[in-house]
């Protein structure tokens, strides 16, 4: 891909800056080993494309200035997603090498998927809130941007289907991100004990969720209602599973307060 400055790149037209997204994410994908020679995996890989985002409804109603601007966070979050997968698969290749170095690597591996997988999340969050308010979340005093997205989708027929993403997002803060980035590194102390690999059954979850949430968001953005299934921790799989088809007709509060009240 070639060079530009950043005046060039602010100076793209929102089709420019589309295909310009398309074509990075393709060419990190397809000069990659995931997925070896499948073209169809590699495909999928790369999900919902930045010129299928642009030509959706919600985006052909908005201005220039917004299309770009939702442009870029949707990079971001794919950027972010698409990150943690490399760091996974090198993970992989580290392990293969045998355990003499891979405590380190593995913890540290492990820590960026987490920051990334969050990231990502963070980003989409972003975009969802220039669509419905045309500005950034601005989080509450004493309340996080999470508490506020969370606000903002009780009563959204467009993206209330998000509210079912969200538990596994508190749990995931919970559990990984906050003791990680705002606690003392308890993935330092795995790699210590030498045993690096100690929780990475549900560390990759939110990456995985990010990886397939944009199909419905692409959906949203084209008017029509979203029946998505989420990957989502075991303890909530129910619930979740159980609101898939009727979000749209229930009290999302109500139904948020009943099952996760405790997860505020």
């Amino acid at each position: 891909m070639q060079i530009i400055s950043k005046e060039e790149l602010y100076s793209l037209t929102a089709h420019e800056l589309a295909l310009r997204i398309d074509t990075f994410i393709a060419e990190l994908v397809n000069s990659t080993p995931v997925g070896g020679a499948n073209l169809e995996f590699k495909r999928n890989f790369i999900g919902i494309t930045a010129t299928s985002i642009l030509a959706s409804k919600v985006l052909q109603r908005s201005t220039e200035a917004d299309k770009k601007r939702l442009l870029q966070f949707f990079f971001r979050s794919r950027f972010q997603t698409l990150a943690a997968h490399q760091l996974l698969f090198q993970l992989g290749q580290i392990l293969s090498q045998g355990p003499v170095s891979s405590p380190f690597y593995t913890a540290l591996g492990r820590q960026n998927i987490t920051i990334s997988s969050r990231i990502a999340f963070e980003c989409l969050m972003e975009f969802v809130s220039i669509i419905k308010t045309g500005n950034l979340i601005k989080g509450k005093k004493n309340k996080s941007k999470l508490f506020a997205f969370r606000e903002m989708l009780f009563d959204d027929q467009t993206f209330g289907w998000l509210i079912l993403s969200l538990p596994l997002v508190y749990r995931f803060d919970r559990t990984h991100r906050t003791p990680e980035i705002h606690g003392t590194s308890s993935m330092a102390l795995d790699a210590l004990r030498a045993d690096a690999m100690t929780s990475m059954t549900r560390e990759p979850m939110l990456m995985n969720l990010m990886q397939n949430i944009w199909k419905g968001i692409l959906a949203s953005l084209n008017d029509e209602i979203v029946h998505i299934a989420f990957d989502t921790y075991p303890e909530d799989k129910t619930k979740v599973l159980g609101a898939i088809n009727s979000w749209h007709t229930m009290n999302l509060r109500r139904y948020w307060d009943e099952n996760w009240k405790d997860i505020n």
